[in-house]
């Protein structure tokens, strides 16, 4: 029995090989990138490669792991063309820290960065940075939680 990852793995790695084959692999990730961002984009004329992939996948009774086929797909492309997908979510805008965080994960890693910023008031204060390998929280709601667990920590031994 194959599991979910196996399956998309496999459709995934099809998808990249064929979107290459057409010259089409940049434009298809580009597509599904604004598709799995922003869903009212699936609208979009999705190509004879995307239909005759999707009509594939639909034929093997495999429809349901589609986003995940997706996302699998998005992954391997950026894995084949040296590129760190990182997410960036402040508390506020900043401007500039995008820029300056993106310049030195692409000194640290020699990766291109593919930088997504999103705001949430939540975070208080600072960011939260995030790739498939390292998560860096230097938020002020991430502080007060650290200062908040050591109160609770130091009442519990006073007691």
């Amino acid at each position: 029995i194959m599991t979910l990852g196996q399956i998309s793995t496999r459709y995934a790695r099809a998808l990249l090989k064929y979107a290459d084959s057409e010259g089409v692999k940049d434009e298809l990730y580009l597509k599904l990138s604004r598709m799995l961002e922003d869903p009212s984009a699936a609208g979009e004329a999705p190509g004879p490669v995307l239909e005759n992939f999707v009509e594939l996948v639909r034929q093997n009774g495999r429809l349901d792991y589609i986003c995940q086929i997706f996302r699998t797909f998005l992954a391997l492309y950026r894995e084949s063309e040296g590129i760190l997908h990182a997410r960036l979510t402040t508390a506020a805008a900043i401007p500039g820290l995008d820029d300056r965080l993106k310049a030195s994960l692409e000194s640290a890693t020699g990766l291109k960065v593919e930088m997504e910023c999103s705001i949430d008031p939540e975070l208080v204060g600072g960011f939260v940075l995030r790739t498939d390998e390292l998560l860096l929280d230097a938020s002020v709601r991430r502080r007060i939680e650290d200062i908040r667990r050591k109160f609770v920590i130091n009442s519990n031994r006073i007691v």
